[in-house]
């Protein structure tokens, strides 16, 4: 969705490297910053290199074993991505990246077209706590669309401009990105449309 060529992206959380090694494959992504708190997770980096686009040798890609609250709060530079993956809202630590706090800081850290996308999962997930998620991006962010995202997963995008699809069916048509919608079941961009559960409106 983003209007712009040669990207910036952060992602908070590793995980196993999926979202971070496709960034770094696309085209128009010139790097990507990994912020991820476990030193034992970016070692473990390159046993799922199969299935993340070989993210561990990619140059592109940047871990840095750092809080995402502090390393946004400090840093000078800008992003035009900014994924947020975290683990359950309830984890000590974790509930600091689902606070209006931390959607401010990061906002900071985005360019003017900046895209924000908040992952979170369905599952022992209560109405109070996603309500809660939804209403602290809304505070920061006058525009969303959130997304039904496999079985229990939702993606949530927020910016604060109006989100443009113009891009999106010359991105969808790029191999690496193409292959890994496949993957999921998805051959056009239009089914993205079937996938949104709620915008600002």
């Amino acid at each position: 969705y983003s209007p712009k060529d040669n990207l910036s992206a952060a992602v908070v959380g590793l995980g196993t490297g999926v979202s971070a090694g496709i960034l770094g494959a696309a085209k128009d992504v010139k790097d990507v910053t990994v912020l991820e708190i476990s030193p034992k997770l970016s070692h473990t980096a390159p046993i799922f290199d199969a299935h993340t686009e070989k993210m561990s040798k990619n140059p592109k890609v940047q871990i840095i074993e750092s809080d995402a609250f502090r390393y946004f709060t400090k840093t000078d530079k800008k992003f035009d991505l900014i994924l947020s993956e975290p683990s359950n809202p309830w984890v000590m630590g974790v509930e600091n990246l689902f606070t209006p706090k931390f959607y401010e800081t990061v906002k900071g850290s985005m360019t003017e077209d900046g895209l924000f996308m908040q992952w979170t999962h369905m599952y022992s997930m209560n109405g109070i706590i996603l309500a809660t998620i939804i209403e602290n991006l809304s505070a920061s962010f006058p525009y969303l669309q959130m997304y039904s995202i496999g079985t229990g997963d939702l993606g949530i995008l927020a910016s604060m401009k109006p989100i443009n699809p113009i891009h999106l069916q010359q991105r969808w048509q790029e191999d690496v990105l193409r292959q890994r919608h496949q993957v999921a079941g998805l051959y056009d961009p239009r089914e993205l449309d079937l996938m949104r559960l709620y915008t600002e409106k």
